[in-house]
């Protein structure tokens, strides 16, 4: 005698509207905890104030100062520094906005590399206990290099994991690679 087939419990993926109402949600609460975080800061991490100083040596073009801020070589973050001090009205406010956004960056590179391997749902759960780690939200609005590094490192992780997935087709793989080494390289360079 056959037996009936039971049905699985499934449940129905968010609808496209669904899914934008929900990043919006997240990249909103998310820019309001980092921004809370950055305007509760009241100190600048030590290394932070030398990150400072060499962008200032950068911006001034007095690259004979770079390394006399107690650092014998020169990293990313001071070059990104200088960059944002354009927008910024301080090399304080400059330094946090280039960790803020670099923060926010790295969970927008998190979510596609997390569906190359799980559902949706895993997918954006995963994300947002991202996005609300302490430890991460503190680095996004600290003067510090920590989130630069993440997001160039997610950053070259899914490229790879792009280029994997591409190998039949041998131009676009050798991009992906081409640009995970620069990722990497970036990251490193942080």
């Amino acid at each position: 005698m056959q037996q009936p087939i039971k049905q699985q419990a499934t449940r129905s993926p968010l609808t496209p509207k669904a899914e934008i109402i929900f990043w919006w949600a997240v990249i909103s609460l998310v820019a309001f905890i980092r921004i809370r975080a950055l305007n509760n800061l009241s100190i600048i991490n030590p290394d932070g104030i030398i990150y400072i100083y060499q962008a200032k040596a950068i911006a001034s073009d007095q690259w004979d100062l770079l390394n006399q801020c107690q650092l014998p070589y020169v990293s990313l973050y001071p070059f990104l520094i200088a960059f944002f001090h354009l927008f910024a009205p301080s090399w304080a406010t400059s330094a946090q906005w280039v960790s803020l956004c670099c923060g926010m960056g790295m969970l927008a590179v998190l979510y596609p590399l997390l569906r190359q391997f799980f559902d949706p749902a895993v997918s954006r759960l995963t994300t947002l206990l991202f996005a609300l780690t302490p430890m991460l939200v503190r680095y996004s609005a600290d003067a510090m290099r920590d989130a630069t590094f993440w997001f160039f490192f997610l950053a070259s992780m899914l490229a790879f994991v792009v280029h994997s997935k591409q190998l039949q087709s041998p131009r676009r793989s050798f991009f992906w690679l081409l640009t995970s080494s620069v990722f990497i390289l970036l990251a490193a360079w942080s």
